[in-house]
């Protein structure tokens, strides 16, 4: 019978460890009455650290990003440019997910270009397309907390001795032009 209620237990925490994978919040869970009976007969009754089981979640997911769109504003930075100093890049995701990309080529005698469309986002919200008003791929970057990394066509990550400069930062609440 202590087997049975040690199995039981084991069964019920992997379960409730699997579920919580998705959440990012802390949460308590009941063990089932059908549990809680069974440890009242093994003679584990009144044990209140038994009753319940936490779960401490991971901080940020990429299904949360997307989910309550934290990865919205305004991002910035200069990337590198094969022709020119560097391209200075401003890009704005909407909560519509829609997007402004202003590119200014530094060293160059040139107006800003200004690109509006669509975002289309992969699977696990990872990754997202910037697809102009066309429907043509003008940019794809890597998703996370407060950057985003600028991708090639293929939506893989850029190598080569200038990599980590292909990074966007999210400017600051209220700093927006």
């Amino acid at each position: 019978m202590k087997n049975k209620t040690v199995l039981t237990l084991t069964a019920t925490a992997v379960a409730l460890f699997l579920a919580g994978c998705n959440d990012q919040k802390e949460e308590t869970v009941a063990v089932s009455e059908d549990s809680a009976a069974q440890l009242e007969t093994s003679g584990l009754e009144g044990s209140q650290d038994l009753q319940t089981i936490e779960t401490a979640q991971p901080t940020t997911d990429n299904a949360t990003l997307a989910q309550e769109k934290t990865w919205q504003g305004v991002y910035h930075g200069i990337l590198p440019c094969a022709d020119c100093e560097g391209q200075e890049t401003q890009l704005m995701l909407n909560g519509d997910e829609s997007f402004e990309m202003t590119v200014t080529y530094l060293g160059k005698n040139e107006e800003p270009s200004t690109t509006t469309g669509k975002l289309q986002w992969n699977e696990q919200n990872t990754k997202v397309m910037l697809m102009d008003s066309q429907g043509q791929q003008v940019g794809h970057y890597a998703v996370s907390q407060g950057t985003l990394t600028q991708l090639d066509n293929n939506g893989e990550p850029i190598k080569g001795d200038l990599a980590a400069q292909y990074t966007l930062k999210k400017e600051p609440m209220g700093m927006e032009e």
